[in-house]
């Protein structure tokens, strides 16, 4: 889990913008919807959330009934505010003093969008796109060329590059994040706080769970449950939290890699190639069998996992080492080399895996990043290997 204390709303100066109206039971607004009101579209005013007694609503705004002493928040140039209220027979508009970081709390999150190259929100105004009703999020400020955007933005036509900082539902932004070819999110708010007085707690369950590690007390799968559920039962984390925080993306691949590289181990499938490709170099000589143990080995990291790759490998590269004439331990050490550039896909290493869903990163993410990286270790590490032995 990554708990963002961030606050995104802050370099856009909302609280300068930010107003607080007050509902009364005779106001012609009590019984509809925020959409319904269309707020946005006649008077150019936003909706942000509703304060009703002690809760703060602040997802799913648009289905939401506007009820008698609830407290709008909401933005907009002031004339077209005091438009809004006199013809809704709403309270005077009031700067809010409201903590805005609550906007990205109780089933709500702040997201920073990007409008992408070729998007066809491009020189289209937020209510021409049905902004709210497209994604289910309500945009709050634009950052145009250094510049915070608060007001009038239902005049504003849209440009590639400019940020959107939007509020709405965790599943809105998600869906947005996965689907979405005209907006990029760049930033997200997870809603987290750092509860510091459970600190000392969750440095004691850390403290147990290595120690469980080092002592083989139990299997290492058991003792990491344990301690994830140890965090919620200290009150670190929330059981939300816990659950929204798993990568099921992670789960199924780390699932697919190992029945993958157990079958392969199994049936002898990778034994099999390695030592064809083995017989196919022998002639070459020691050196061109040394290139292609490092590539075998790299490969194997890249399309099993390398703990897989080494043991694999090992055998075959001492076989091969006195087969060619070269040394056992450069052969051997190629093979570590080689085990240790799985930098090309995200299954190549468990921890390649754990940082894709914080990271938002996708396959070719790693293909594009890994493979240069991987061929320069290789390059340097098989020159290092000739010179040193």
């Amino acid at each position: 889990m990554l708990p963002a204390d961030s606050r995104h709303h802050e370099p856009y100066q909302l609280e300068e913008a930010v107003f607080e109206v007050e509902v009364p039971f005779t106001s012609n607004l009590v019984g509809q919807t925020v959409a319904e009101a269309n707020l946005g579209r006649d008077y150019g005013v936003y909706v942000f959330a509703i304060a009703r007694g002690e809760r703060l609503l602040a997802s799913g705004l648009a289905k939401t009934i506007v009820e008698s002493n609830d407290h709008l928040l909401v933005s907009g140039q002031v004339p077209d505010l005091d438009r809004m209220t006199s013809e809704f027979g709403l309270g005077a508009a009031e700067p809010s003093d409201t903590d805005l970081g609550q906007l990205g709390s109780g089933g709500a999150r702040m997201a920073e969008v990007v409008v992408a190259p070729r998007s066809d929100l491009i020189q289209r105004t937020l209510p021409e796109v049905e902004f709210t009703a497209r994604f289910g999020l309500n945009v709050l400020a634009v950052w145009r060329e250094g510049v915070p955007r608060r007001t009038r933005l239902a005049e504003l036509r849209l440009q590639q590059g400019d940020t959107l900082l939007v509020q709405g539902p965790t599943a809105s932004v998600d869906e947005l994040r996965q689907r979405s070819e005209d907006l990029v999110v760049i930033s997200q708010e997870t809603g987290m706080r750092f509860r510091r007085n459970r600190a000392p707690l969750s440095i004691a369950v850390l403290a147990l769970f290595v120690i469980g590690m080092v002592t083989n007390a139990a299997p290492v799968a058991i003792v990491a449950l344990a301690a994830a559920g140890a965090m919620v039962v200290v009150g670190a984390v929330t059981m939300d939290e816990a659950r929204t925080s798993v990568s099921w993306r992670a789960i199924i691949l780390i699932g697919g890699m190992l029945a993958m590289a157990e079958a392969m181990t199994e049936t002898g499938a990778a034994e099999y190639l390695a030592r064809s490709m083995v017989d196919v170099v022998g002639g070459a000589g020691w050196q061109g069998v040394l290139a292609v143990i490092l590539i075998l080995t790299s490969l194997f990291a890249i399309f099993v996992n390398n703990h897989v790759a080494a043991v694999l490998m090992a055998p075959l590269a001492i076989d091969a080492a006195l087969n060619s004439g070269g040394d056992p331990r450069m052969f051997i050490m190629a093979v570590a080399l080689g085990a240790a550039t799985g930098y090309a896909t995200p299954f190549a290493h468990p921890g390649n895996i754990l940082v894709m869903g914080p990271g938002n990163y996708r396959f070719n993410d790693f293909v594009r990043a890994g493979v240069p990286v991987a061929l320069v270790v290789m390059a340097v590490g098989y020159a290092t290997l000739l010179v040193v032995f």
